[in-house]
């Protein structure tokens, strides 16, 4: 293991992948450190199983066609991102969770890692708000909708990101409203 590196990104997200991806094109010794399997939200519960869903339910396919391409889609893209594969690309995987020391040094399950830049890229998770009543229903998350074995009869989606598209414009620098 590098006890040593230039750069050490926390989270193996697609920014973290992204983040180190860029860091060993340009030449520094990077590490990634995640706590599961690197791809994170938008490979396994996010972007990669929704737009498979959103293809086969664009030409009519069934449940089980959606399951086969949301599996087939989230393997293919996964295996780009595997240790091995981040590996080739010279950025050296550790499995664990990071617990920042300093500036510049972190621990992963007691080992020391310092490098002159750290990137937190901790990604997220699903918030099941507090609504009477949802505490006495099977509530499903992005985590699990996408592996379930049978199509839900109903669904009611509660949240959802809002489009920057509809976002108000402001001038480059302006404080956020």
């Amino acid at each position: 293991m590098t006890t040593a590196a230039d750069l050490i990104v926390i989270g193996g997200g697609n920014a973290g992948i992204t983040a180190a991806r860029e860091g060993a094109r340009q030449g520094a010794c990077t590490v990634l450190v995640q706590d599961g399997p690197p791809g994170g939200e938008c490979t396994f519960s996010g972007c990669v199983p929704s737009k498979a869903l959103l293809a086969v339910a664009a030409v009519g396919g069934s449940w089980a066609d959606a399951r086969q391409a949301i599996d087939r889609s989230i393997s293919t893209i996964a295996a780009t991102e595997d240790a091995a594969a981040l590996g080739r690309e010279h950025i050296e995987v550790l499995d664990g969770r990071a617990t920042l020391r300093s500036g510049s040094k972190i621990s992963v399950d007691g080992a020391l890692v310092r490098a002159s830049q750290i990137a937190l890229a901790t990604g997220s998770s699903p918030v099941v708000p507090s609504i009477p009543g949802l505490d006495g229903i099977d509530v499903l998350t992005n985590e699990s909708v996408f592996h379930l074995d049978r199509q839900p009869a109903s669904m009611v989606i509660l949240g959802g990101a809002r489009s920057a598209a509809r976002w108000p414009k402001r001038s480059p620098g302006s404080a956020p409203r």
